[in-house]
């Protein structure tokens, strides 16, 4: 590697340092005269962590390597040289980074450059942290995070950025050996202009051979799109220099806590197997054969991969299974779409467990606080519509499925769609006059009385699966809504979120004569003191 690459800051990043450094002054001074001398670098280093701003990477000392997580941030390079001066460190751990500041990705780069040392990676690395990891001497994976999770995640600044832009790309031809897998992921990070585009890089040692090729992926989320980069991985484009894996234990207290809808998973379940036993045969009631497979089902489970989860039927019985999942929310996801979709039984589904975490207390709680809630929602409001949801610089849309761009300004008006304000909305819901459908993701909380329908208002540009997409919509929504005269209300995030939108009107298509959509969403419901539950899924669309 070129000792001048990074080293040889322009000007620009020269201000950037000496900014960085004016801000962090008093803080170094602190560090200097206020910390005793027989405080340990790690303490010195959390101590200074308690003094940044709440966007700032943590940066810790173990031993002889410094950890660093979280987001970039103006203050990141002064606090790491101020702990590289005190403690011998032989190598720099990438936990979870992120950021979009380039500039800051650059200055790092060139402080581990200049200390020769290497780099290594444990879960994701993306955007400029991509910049500070390939400035590491010698760069690998470690363990710590499932290996499909495990990854560079490739994002050159967008053209607007413009030096920095042409700068990022260069760095790459420069600082990996020139060859047609280097030239394919930079001709790829070329053509990919698109807001959250990118190129992801997956270790190689914990991963299939297949699984390890490099994805180009365009859209973000719910819409996002990949393909394989044949002959393209982390090892052959020689951003990793190491193929094999470090095996480390991360000391406790780095990886946050794994959650399901925002639930802590911190402790298994007591007596799990038996309380898993137990769900099942309620379930199957009196059916023999249902208690068997169930029986038989369950060993099988336990010995399966982290993260795993089951799921079972509510509207008919029959379960569903998913392990070796990159986190347990999309372990969670897949075995309530494999229950749901069960071809000749289709069915609503609630989780039973994630790993060996008893999951149906979720469903037990959130059905007490929205029954306790609806009891007690206070109306009429003192106005109808909050946090600016009636309000819309829009022209009414046409009635049309959206594809992409889902997290949008929306319009006041959709033709063929009633939209619901917050104060009417929750009069019915306080009277149960409705079915109340949310599509709004993962997030913790939805309405009280409402069913989620996880991925419920997505849409394609592909005919088949627009098909069998709107299939799936179809058999779920009629589970819940079997009259279709009953009205039916979609929500989401706020008035800046079409996925409700969407499916209003594919309820609409369905022969729903009243369809309609609450547009201002969790924030509006937020804004107006009303109740929130626990998100429990009932249905996944996809």
């Amino acid at each position: 590697m070129p000792n001048s690459t990074f080293a040889g800051m322009n000007r620009s990043l020269a201000a950037i340092k000496k900014e960085a450094i004016a801000k962090f002054q008093w803080t170094r001074q602190w560090v200097h005269q206020a910390v005793r001398p027989a405080l340990t670098v790690a303490a010195a280093v959390f101590a200074l962590g308690l003094s940044m701003p709440s966007h700032a990477m943590e940066i810790s000392v173990h031993g002889d390597r410094m950890v660093a997580s979280g987001e970039l941030d103006l203050t990141d390079e002064p606090r790491m040289a101020i702990a590289l001066g005190q403690a011998k460190i032989t190598e720099i751990v990438l936990l979870n980074v992120s950021g979009a500041d380039y500039r800051i990705g650059f200055a790092i780069a060139a402080l581990i450059e200049q200390k020769r040392l290497p780099t290594t990676v444990i879960g994701q690395c993306s955007q400029a942290c991509s910049v500070v990891f390939l400035a590491g001497k010698a760069r690998r994976f470690a363990d710590g995070e499932h290996p499909r999770k495990t990854s560079l995640l490739l994002q050159p600044p967008p053209e607007s950025a413009g030096a920095l832009r042409v700068r990022y790309l260069q760095q790459l031809r420069q600082q990996l050996p020139a060859g047609a897998p280097r030239d394919a992921l930079v001709t790829a990070l070329e053509v990919l202009q698109a807001s959250g585009a990118s190129v992801r890089l997956r270790e190689p040692g914990r991963n299939s051979p297949k699984d390890a090729l490099a994805l180009a992926c365009t859209g973000q989320g719910l819409a996002e799109s990949c393909r394989a980069l044949d002959g393209v991985t982390a090892v052959t484009t020689g951003f990793v220099t190491d193929a094999s894996t470090l095996q480390w234990s991360l000391p406790p207290g780095l990886l946050a806590v794994a959650t399901v809808f925002g639930v802590p998973l911190a402790a298994d379940t007591p007596a799990f197997e038996q309380t898993l036993q137990a769900q099942g045969n309620a379930m199957c009631a009196q059916d023999a054969v249902c208690n068997e497979r169930w029986r038989t089902a369950i060993p099988r489970l336990q010995v399966q991969k982290i993260n795993r989860a089951a799921a079972l039927g509510t509207t008919s019985k029959g379960f569903g299974f998913s392990d070796d999942q990159e986190t347990p929310d999309s372990a969670a996801k897949r075995a309530v779409f494999l229950c749901n979709h069960t071809p000749g039984n289709k069915k609503l589904c609630k989780l039973a467990s994630v790993n060996n975490f008893d999951a149906s207390d979720l469903y037990r709680r959130s059905a007490d606080a929205a029954s306790a809630a609806m009891t007690a929602i206070d109306v009429p409001l003192a106005r109808e519509a909050w946090a600016d949801e009636d309000k819309s610089a829009l022209p009414g849309a046409e009635p049309a499925l959206r594809t992409s761009q889902l997290n949008a300004a929306t319009p006041l008006d959709i033709p063929g769609l009633t939209r619901w304000q917050t104060g009417a909305l929750a009069r019915a819901v306080a009277s149960r006059k409705l079915v109340l459908v949310d599509v709004h993701g993962v997030a913790g909380e939805m309405l009280p009385g409402a069913v989620h329908f996880w991925d419920g208002g997505l849409a394609f540009e592909s005919p088949s699966a627009e098909s069998e997409y709107d299939q799936r919509f179809r058999d779920m929504l009629a589970l819940v809504a079997a009259d279709k005269n009953t009205p039916v209300v979609f929500y989401c995030r706020d008035s800046e979120c079409w996925t409700s939108i969407n499916a209003a009107l594919r309820a609409r298509k369905a022969g729903y004569a009243q369809a309609g959509w609450y547009r201002g969403g969790l924030r509006s419901w937020s804004a107006a003191g009303l109740p929130l539950v626990q998100k429990t899924p009932s249905a996944v669309l996809n």
